[in-house]
């Protein structure tokens, strides 16, 4: 299927290399993914898109998973504010990248035991990443931009539950701290 966004399975091996390297290193987690395209009814997306935000609430963690195009898509940037207004850890997200995977992937075939894959030698580095308004970039499906617009807004509006940080917003000068 062309419209399949893993059509040859490479970011299922991205996602897999990644959960084996935090399982490796937080021995008390267990990795449960929530992909949009799985979880979400392709065919009637609306009730799925509007429970997104308590999605990314429930969520312990949120790893974005960065494609060349991944600045410039709505959807990846819409998620990233969502995440950053409702979810604890949401001014820290992981990021993985095909570079990312590769390296787990070697550190994981190098590694002498379990232990050694999850050393701090295999950590991930911080990068900083800006907020950008989602209003303004691509999507694959312009119909699409009514349901970008109306999560951005409950986003916008929400009041983070952690410590009373409401966590504004300012698209091009706020910031999260990636791991990846």
């Amino acid at each position: 299927d062309g419209g399949h966004p893993d059509s040859n399975g490479r970011k299922a091996r991205l996602l897999t290399a990644f959960a084996s390297w935090y399982e490796a290193r937080y021995k008390h987690r267990t990795v449960f993914f929530w992909l949009d395209y799985a979880c979400i009814d392709q065919g009637n997306p609306g009730p799925g898109v509007q429970a997104l935000p308590l999605y990314v609430a429930a969520a312990n963690d949120i790893l974005c998973y960065e494609t060349g195009d991944y600045g410039a898509r709505a959807w990846c940037q819409v998620e990233r504010v969502v995440a950053f207004k409702f979810m604890a850890s949401g001014r820290v997200p992981w990021v993985v990248t095909d570079a990312t995977a590769k390296a787990l992937e070697i550190q994981h075939a190098g590694a002498a035991s379990e232990e050694a894959y999850a050393s701090p030698k295999a950590s991930m580095r911080t990068e900083t990443r800006l907020l950008v308004d989602p209003t303004r970039l691509d999507l694959a499906c312009e119909d699409d931009r009514e349901a970008v617009l109306d999560l951005l807004a409950c986003a916008l509006a929400a009041t983070a539950w952690t410590g009373g940080d409401t966590r504004e917003v300012r698209f091009g000068q706020t910031t999260v701290d990636a791991c990846c």
